[in-house]
């Protein structure tokens, strides 16, 4: 079900009020919407025109970071896609 929603709906304010995984959405093929109405993801990406420096500094601050992906993944198409880059 949240798939579905995702893939129909996922920048209506209903779905990211509504299903955490939404929040989380970035779909390429709809980028204005994603920027336009994603109340998530994006600022926290300081992808937005105003950046929080807050966010890269406690991230730099961090001892460890520990990031979980799923064997049964079902959102994120290919699974892969959950890797963080370690630049």
């Amino acid at each position: 079900m949240a798939r579905s929603l995702l893939l129909s709906g996922a920048y209506f304010s209903w779905v990211q009020n509504r299903v955490v995984q939404a929040q989380y959405f970035k779909d390429p093929k709809r980028l204005k919407s994603y920027f336009e109405h994603s109340i998530f993801l994006p600022d926290l990406n300081n992808e937005l025109e105003s950046k929080n420096l807050t966010y890269a500094t406690n991230l730099k601050s961090l001892k460890r970071f520990v990031v979980i992906k799923f064997s049964e993944e079902q959102i994120l198409s290919p699974p892969e896609t959950a890797n963080v880059y370690r630049g």
